[in-house]
């Protein structure tokens, strides 16, 4: 998935954005001379909505304050400087909802192609809304136009239309006749270019009284509209009687599927489909960018389908619609902190937040805030402040961190922040109040006093001190009766073939043996880790061993981390950056669609939740030992369709497979070097 938002690249057509109205108010401060062109603004700009330069994005459907001649940030909801990124409040004419900035589009052919050409003036691809175009059917030698087809039916070689929508349009030429004549020719074409095959294909001769059956047939993403020229008929198959010469055009349009969009809860925020809060009939092919935009109090955790298919939380996320109807979901999660205008309209604390508040006019806000930590239990652990003082002057940032006494061990924060890291950077704009919350250590957990030991093994099958040391001949690691083919890839040594050993909580894909001999077996979280299932609920980050975390991989391997899958890719691709990284780690066909250039041979096991399993044959997941909060976990995802590697979170109680990498200390003194494409 990328940001890109499929800008115009017309500068002909001048659109300003308007401002919206806050509890049904206009309430715009006019910014002089300042317009957006149509290099800038992204398809479906209407009035009403805003344009966020830094994002490439608009915005509409949400009650924005009053910025007192500063900017809007829709993604902050807060103002910011004039000359700082956000959205000024401008005039502008009215663009029709739903029109891109640059217009309509204009798409024209001729069939057969010799047979003739169009023109057009003016002579663009791209037009306003409603501008007129006028256009023209030229026949060449040895043809006679016959009409239009598409967005005209006129036999008129001249005609004109005006750009009130995306128009195709055919001109349509016969062969000069051959009435009386012992063979005629048959020309048979597709439009729009691309859209579909046509059989039998471009021109041929037959027998006069010659009865030709001809087929259409529509190429992904469209569908077959009818037959103009020769036959009117909107049935694919047809039979034509050759009794002259003849064309024959088969005419396809895009297929439209439903894109619905919600949220959950409905309170948590709204979500901008190419700008609006709407969603609709979407044309095959077409990119769709979606925007969450959390409500007050909320947060963004990610994006679901309704297939059930991997989260994502790339946020605004452009989507290719593709093959069917598709409902995405975008999940918020309550922070606990609400907005104060909300709960005490006017009051200091809504002052600070929004100074513009309707009400707030000659309120000054105070100028310190106050600073309170605590830890629960207050044995569990220390809470420490930088700089370490009670009162703060405002906009002051504070590192909190939590220390953990003996025999406990750190959870999350809560208050003015849910992290569960130990030191988290808090900004003084009113009073806050942070508790470390600290656990007890499982004292009866017997690898804490038995390492080793039969009882911590079966307890903690992921320990360091259990486990099966796997054997390494040559490239190939043995491991509990399987071997794995290995690959050196940037001096680290991974399995090139996903982990497939069975310990209780994993599973085959669809429940058949077969496919782990195939894809490997595929692993909840805490499986994968070898921890207590209570880790796909709970946080568990701190029983994760550094520097390496070996989980059911063999003795001296380990489960990759977050950082080290970034490290393989990141190598791996033409960019550094992760491009095309997928492409080059998914295995050759018949296994997969890559080009497997450094051997390490991924392939698409699928993923499974419960008694449900999907995606095996198209897609790959992988779990990493990084812990995201207490529900989810990072892991890597490789797609049939895209040629990047995913780097996102999901629950823990996902299953997907497993690949280990060897630790570093297994080397030795001299590593092996990097193998290369």
């Amino acid at each position: 998935m990328t940001n890109n938002n499929n800008l115009q690249n017309k500068t002909s057509v001048r659109r300003g954005v308007a401002c919206n109205a806050l509890f049904g108010v206009l309430m715009c401060i006019l910014t002089a001379s300042l317009f957006t062109t149509c290099e800038k603004v992204p398809d479906y700009c209407s009035r009403g909505n805003r344009y966020d330069p830094n994002y490439e994005f608009c915005f509409s459907g949400y009650a924005y304050p009053l910025c007192s001649g500063r900017s809007y940030n829709p993604l902050t909801q807060g103002c910011t400087e004039q000359d700082d990124v956000g959205t000024r409040c401008v005039e502008g004419p009215p663009v029709k909802l739903g029109t891109p900035c640059a217009g309509y589009t204009l798409s024209v052919g001729a069939a057969p192609p010799d047979g003739g050409r169009v023109t057009r003036t003016p002579d663009e691809s791209n037009f306003a809304a409603d501008e007129p175009v006028v256009l023209s059917a030229i026949a060449e030698d040895g043809y006679t136009f016959v009409g239009w087809a598409g967005a005209s039916t006129s036999t008129n070689p001249n005609i004109n239309v005006t750009m009130d929508s995306n128009k195709p349009l055919v001109a349509i030429f016969n062969p000069a006749s051959t009435a009386g004549a012992s063979t005629h020719s048959l020309v048979t074409t597709a439009f729009p270019e691309g859209s579909g095959t046509v059989n039998p294909a471009g021109a041929t001769t037959y027998d006069n009284g010659t009865s030709v059956n001809v087929t259409a047939t529509p190429a992904q993403g469209y569908t077959f509209r009818g037959w103009s020229g020769a036959s009117t008929s909107t049935a694919s198959s047809i039979s034509v009687t050759m009794d002259n010469s003849k064309t024959l055009v088969a005419m396809f349009i895009p297929t439209v599927y439903t894109f619905r969009v919600n949220s959950i809860p409905e309170t948590g925020g709204t979500v901008f489909v190419n700008g609006t809060a709407l969603a609709g009939n979407v044309e095959a092919g077409t990119d769709v960018t979606v925007l969450a935009q959390a409500a007050p109090g909320y947060e963004f955790t990610g994006w679901s389908w309704a297939t059930g298919s991997a989260m994502d939380i790339t946020n605004p996320m452009t989507i290719n619609i593709t093959g069917n109807n598709q409902t995405l979901t975008a999940n918020f999660t309550h922070t606990g902190i609400t907005d104060p205008c909300t709960a005490e309209p006017g009051s200091a604390a809504c002052c600070t937040h929004n100074p513009n508040y309707p009400g707030c006019s000659g309120i000054t806000p105070p100028t310190t805030y106050m600073l309170t930590v605590n830890a629960n239990p207050t044995a569990g652990g220390t809470v420490s402040r930088n700089p370490n003082q009670t009162n703060y002057n405002a906009g002051t940032s504070v590192t909190v961190t939590a220390r953990p006494n003996g025999g406990y061990r750190f959870v999350n924060w809560a208050g003015a922040s849910s992290s569960t890291d130990t030191a988290v950077t808090v900004a003084m704009n009113s009073n806050l109040t942070l508790t470390a919350n600290f656990t007890l250590i499982e004292t009866s957990n017997p690898c804490m006093t038995e390492p080793g030991s039969p009882a911590c093994c079966a307890a903690h099958p992921g320990h360091s001190s259990c486990g099966t040391v796997g054997i390494l001949e040559g490239d190939t690691l043995i491991y509990e009766g399987q071997k794995y083919p290995t690959v050196i890839i940037n001096e680290k040594r991974w399995m090139a073939k996903n982990l497939n050993f069975n310990v209780p909580g994993s599973v085959c894909y669809d429940n058949e043996e077969s496919n782990c001999d195939t894809y490997g077996r595929l692993y909840d979280w805490a499986t994968a880790m070898g921890l207590p299932p209570t880790c796909n609920s709970n946080p568990c980050a701190t029983d994760i061993q550094t520097p390496h975390h070996r989980g059911i991989c063999p003795v001296g391997w380990h489960i990759p981390s977050d950082a080290e899958w970034t490290a393989l890719t990141n190598f791996v691709s033409t960019n550094g950056a992760g491009a095309n990284a997928g492409t080059v780690l998914k295995s050759r066909a018949p296994d997969w669609n890559g080009t497997n250039d450094y051997g390490f041979s991924a392939l698409p096991g699928g993923n499974g939740l419960g008694s449900s399993f999907d995606n095996a044959g198209s897609n790959g997941y992988w779990w990493s030992t990084t812990e995201l909060d207490a529900s989810n976990a990072r892991y890597r995802g490789m797609y049939s369709g895209y040629s990047f590697v995913s780097g996102y979170a999901y629950y823990k109680t996902n299953l997907f497979s497993l690949a280990c990498q060897q630790d570093y200390a297994a080397w030795g003194s001299a590593a092996p070097p990097s193998r290369r494409p």
